[in-house]
């Protein structure tokens, strides 16, 4: 089970840096957004975000796993496996 403080922070920084790499309006950006269809982040925009989330978090994600994970489509999963991924260290 994730820690409730410590995924409310993260999906608050996700939620920042998808503002920041995608040019959307931070407020416009809800948890169950769909990360393709909604906000049109495709293959090559995943990789470049993925890569700016283990600079600024300090987490090490794959982001080729990453798409290949059908779990992974929302901005709340998205958070979801940066957490666990904060949790493991």
């Amino acid at each position: 089970m994730i820690n409730e403080e410590l995924y409310t922070a993260t999906l608050q920084k996700i939620r920042e840096i998808i503002s920041e790499e995608t040019g959307n309006d931070i407020e416009e950006i809800q948890p169950d957004m769909h990360l393709e269809d909604e906000l049109e982040i495709v293959d090559g925009e995943l990789l470049r975000l993925t890569k700016v989330i283990n600079a600024k978090l300090g987490t090490s994600l794959n982001a080729a796993e990453i798409e290949e994970e059908e779990s992974v489509e929302t901005v709340r999963e998205l958070s979801v496996v940066v957490c666990e991924e904060i949790e493991l260290g």
